[in-house]
Order: structure tokens, then sequence, then C-alpha cells
């Protein structure tokens, strides 16, 4: 009895150990006329040759193929390696024919892919590709995704191995899908379908809103621009589209579209946010910020020029982690009242998302998924299209917002003309005060209640036709504020508007109610002096000249010194104003030639 309990003891303990044994091979792909993008994560072993010598005699020897491992919890992505990494499968053919299958790898941009099909570890069948070579060199019917096809005899199990190698160091995923020729074929028609949708729809962004820039000149219009050209770039890259139709004889270009591609686009990105958002204004802590992703972008460019891919592609994954801040940059300034942020944070979210999946993918986080690993390869292209919405919701809010301002104007017309309609003799007397009251607005000047300078010509017309025909004297003295840009600059545009003001009061003070006063410019005025001659005018402007250069204004606790320069002019029989005000001009001109500060009389030139 007892030597049965060690017997079943002994037993139990040797099928656990099967069992364990057991799990740590890979299983056998069975192979079958119609396959659908088999999954290969469960039956596939690797082996990491970090030496890059190994060959497939090497691999095939004893020694090696125990060291395969299988893939664990899913994770198939190998982050950044300058390793060479061999992959091995089983496939079991049962039926009575033989069987074509193909191979199809989900990670386009690697330089060497080379299958090998052994049979009893003698090579059958041997084949590379990847974008060491140039697109009219590699095997036809290759697409996006390189694809290796295959054939097993009936009733045979053979093994595959996969090399896979980034010559400089690159990002590196395992995960193949097996499949029928036929199903393969439709798979790829249907993405060729999305990425013809896809291109063109690209092209009309860019040629819809490049039209924009040229019309309006807005810069977040040009930086969106340069956003989609590098989009479009990388679109036309990773989905081989440029290999087959553009640039199939080169490999230079398929290889530096995405070592320089993705930095300049998140280049882009920043210099759209800092335009879109203003953030230079609004938020100069984060334009630093933006500041510092534009850097690290060109460290990674500059790293790329020097042929450190490696350090590249790091720095690169650096600062599309740091985009992560654009969706609540968005949220934060849309909450402080800026209403088009909220269409740019929804827009950046769906990056920030996929950037998330790509960073936790990428370095062996999280499995990679078939389908979301599709959709990442476009995010981009989501993602310029959202930034266009973006850019077309800020336009419609603008038209939107006009439209209701003139709906709102239209209804106080009809509610005004309705309550006139029943108030028209009540209200006779008060139309009239508003009449004048708005005659007198569309003569003077907002700023310095003075004339402004088509009611100064209105009047001063009068006043010349009125002087010829009672042959009387009349004067005129043009004075221009001296350096008064350096007051604007210095104390700023409010302080400058408080100097024209008080300015004006001088003016205005030195003059009778007989002369006509006005601002005629920036800081130019005019006083037209009925039954003056040339001299008394001439006197009147020393002692303003005098008055101006002795004063100081004081504003927010700060005393202002102006001066100003004068020219004075008279009327003769026949001059009309026009010739008036530009001998007073010229004068002027003198006036300040001579060093500022002084009155020059026509009659000196």
């Amino acid at each position: 009895m007892q030597s049965w309990y060690f017997y079943n003891r002994y037993l139990a303990v040797f099928l656990l150990q099967l069992l364990f044994s057991v799990s740590c091979f890979a299983s056998t792909i069975e192979l079958n006329p119609i396959m659908q993008g088999i999954q290969t994560k469960h039956q596939v072993t690797f082996y990491e040759d970090v030496s890059q010598n190994l060959s497939i005699n090497d691999i095939l020897s004893g020694s090696l193929q125990s060291q395969f491992k299988l893939i664990n919890n899913e994770i198939t992505s190998k982050g950044i390696s300058e390793s060479a990494w061999w992959i091995k499968i089983s496939v079991h053919n049962k039926h009575q024919v033989e069987i074509p299958w193909q191979a199809e790898f989900l990670m386009g941009l690697t330089d060497y892919i080379t299958a090998y099909q052994v049979h009893n570890k003698q090579l059958l069948y041997s084949v590379a590709l990847g974008d060491h070579a140039a697109y009219i060199n590699r095997p036809s019917g290759q697409n996006e995704f390189p694809v290796f096809s295959f054939t097993t005899k009936a009733n045979t199990i053979d093994e595959v191995y996969f090399r896979l190698m980034e010559s400089n160091g690159g990002a590196i995923d395992l995960l193949f899908r097996i499949w029928s020729e036929q199903h393969l074929q439709e798979y790829h028609r249907l993405l060729v379908l999305f990425a013809g949708f896809v291109l063109g729809s690209l092209i009309f962004l860019l040629i819809h809103n490049g039209v924009i820039f040229f019309s309006c000149r807005e810069m977040s219009y040009f930086w969106y621009c340069g956003y989609l050209i590098i989009a479009l770039a990388l679109f036309l890259t990773v989905t081989g589209i440029g290999e087959h139709y553009l640039w199939s004889s080169s490999i230079a270009v398929s290889n530096n579209i995405p070592t320089y591609g993705l930095p300049l686009l998140f280049i882009m990105g920043a210099l759209f946010t800092q335009s879109f958002l203003k953030t230079k204004q609004n938020l100069p802590l984060v334009n630093k910020v933006l500041m510092f992703i534009i850097l690290i972008n060109i460290l990674a460019i500059i790293f790329a020029l020097a042929d450190m891919r490696v350090l590249s592609l790091k720095t690169t994954f650096l600062a599309n982690t740091l985009t992560l801040i654009y969706p609540f940059i968005g949220f934060y300034l849309w909450k402080e009242g800026y209403r088009p942020a909220l269409s740019y944070a929804i827009a950046w979210s769906f990056w920030a998302v996929f950037t998330i999946f790509f960073i936790l993918r990428t370095f062996g986080f999280i499995p990679t998924i078939e389908s979301v690993w599709l959709v990442s390869r476009s995010i981009f292209i989501i993602e310029g299209i959202l930034l266009s919405f973006v850019l077309a919701d800020r336009i419609n809010n603008l038209s939107k917002e006009k439209d209701q301002a003139e709906k709102n104007h239209t209804d106080i017309l009809d509610k005004t003309n309705k309550y006139l309609e029943l108030k028209v003799k009540e209200r006779t007397q008060e139309l009239e005060k508003a009449k004048e009251h708005a005659t007198l607005l569309a003569n003077t000047d907002v700023l310095t209640s003075l004339l402004n300078r088509r009611a100064f010509f209105v009047q001063g017309e009068k006043e010349i036709i009125r002087a010829q025909r009672y042959n009387e004297p009349l004067s005129v003295i043009m004075i221009d504020i001296d350096f008064f840009k350096k007051i604007n600059d210095n104390f700023g545009h409010t302080a400058g508007d408080f100097v024209l003001q008080q300015f004006a009061q001088v003016v205005t003070h030195h003059s009778r109610n007989v002369d006509i006063c006005a601002r005629i410019g920036g800081e130019e005025f005019v006083i037209l002096l009925p039954k003056t001659t040339l001299d008394t005018a001439a006197t009147l402007a020393e002692r303003l000249c005098q008055q101006i250069s002795q004063s100081e204004i004081k504003y927010d606790s700060k005393k202002i010194s102006i001066t100003a320069s004068f020219g004075v002019a008279s009327l003769l029989s026949n001059n009309k104003l026009s010739a008036l005000i530009e001998q007073a001009d010229r004068a002027l001109y003198q006036a300040k030639k001579l060093g500022r500060n002084q009155v020059v009389s026509s009659h000196k030139l």
C-alpha cells in the first residue's frame, strides 16, 4: 500500500514536469486553405543576436535552438534595438495537397527582414526584404507591410525562420500574421482604398488651407500647412505609395523621411500651438515649454545627421511624450475664456491617446494590437483633419458672431422702426438732437475732442472764401509734437494718448472762439486763424512753443516733458486751403530740420 502511494506521488510529479516542459515550447501552426490573418504570438519563439553576425546555419545548430524563448505576455515589441532578432515558427500541413500561404509583418519600416523555410534541418527557400534595397529591386507584389510567400507540401511540418534588423538601430516588433493569398489580397485592397481616401483628404486639406493662408496671411494656417506637408510625406512613406510611384529607385528618401519627418512634424505642431493659442501673450511659461520641445526635435535632427540613429529616435520619443501637454493647454485656455481652445484640446486629445499607446507599445509595456496598430500608423492624418476642423471652427465661430451681430442689429432696427412709427411726433425733437450729436461725433476727433481732418477742411474752405470775399487776412499754424514715438515707446500708448489730450487742451486754451483747431494726424495739429496776419500768428505760435516746452505733463506718477515744432503761413490772394496748408507744412518741415522746438514762418523760406 505504501509503495502504491509513492508510485502515485512520483507519477504526479512526472506529469507536472511534463506539463511544465510542454508549456515552454511553442505550438505548431496548422495550415488551412483559408486563413485570414492568423495571429502568431503564442506560436512564436525568438532569439536576440546581439553580435548581428549569426547565419541561418548557426541558428540551425543544436546549441542555439535551446536558447529560443517564448513571447511573454503577448509583448512582441523589442523597443529601440541595434541587435538582430530571429523568429522561429513551425507550420503543419495536415491536408493531402500542398498549401501556399503568406506571412505579413506589421512593422513596415525595417531595414532587413529575411525569411528561411527549413525542412528536416535542410534549407528549402530564402528571401530578403526590407528597406535596405530600393523598391524597384524588391520582389514584386510588395505592399505597405513586408509579405513573404511560402508553400508547404502535403502532410509536412516545416520550420520557418525570420531575421529582423535595423542597420543603425531602430524600433523592432516581432508581430506577424499568416494569410491565404486570396484573403490577403482582399485585405490589401481595402487598405489601398483607405490609403487613397486619406491621401485625397490630405491633399484637399493642404490645397484648401493653403489658399486660405495666401488670402489672409494668418500664421496658424502656415504652420498647419507645414504640418500637412510633412504628414503627407510620412504617410506616403509608411504606406509604400511613395516608394511605389515617386521614388522607387531611391533608398535614401524612404530611410530619411521617417528619421527627419517626425521631428519636423513635432516642430510644426509646437509652432502651430504657439500661433493658434497665442501662448507668448497668454501663457509665457507654456511658450517656453513649446520652445523646449522645438529644441529637442532640432537635437534629434542633429543626432540623425551625425549618424546617431538610436539617440535620435530616443530624443524624438521624448519630444513625442512632451506633446501630451497639448490637450491640457487647450482645456486650460478654454476654461479661461478662450473658446477656440476647446476644439484644439479635443483634436490633440486623440493624438495624446495614441501617443500613450505608441510609447507603451514600443517599449514593451503593452502588447501590440493589430487593429489599433494600423490606426496608429495613420493617427497624424486624423490629427491633421481634426486640426483643420479646429481652424474651420474658429472661422465658423467668427462667422456666427458676425451673423448674430447682424441679426441683433436688424432686430434692434425693426423694434426701433416700430417704436418710431408710434412715437414719431413725440420724438421729433429728440431725433433732431440725436442728429446733431451724430454730426458732432462725425466731425470730432474722439481722443482730443478737436475737429477731425474732414471737418477742418469743410469749415476751413468756408473761412477761405469769406476772407477772400472781404479781403481779410487769414493765417494757419501747423504743429507737430517732437519725438512723439519715443513717448509711446518709453511710457506706453496710453501715456501717449494722455499727452495728446493735454496738448489739445493747451492749444484750445490759447486759441480764440473764432479760431478753428483740429487734429489732422497722429501727433499733428492745425489752427486756422481768421482775421489774423502772419506776424500775429507767428507771435501766438511762439507763445505756444514756449508754454509747451516749459510745461511738464504728469501721468501715473511720472513727469513727461515735450516740445513741438511750428510752421506758420498766411493766405495769399488766390490761395486755396490746400495750398495754404502746404505752405505751413513746408515751414514746419524747416522747423524740424533746424532742430525742432521752434517756429518758422513761410516768408522765411
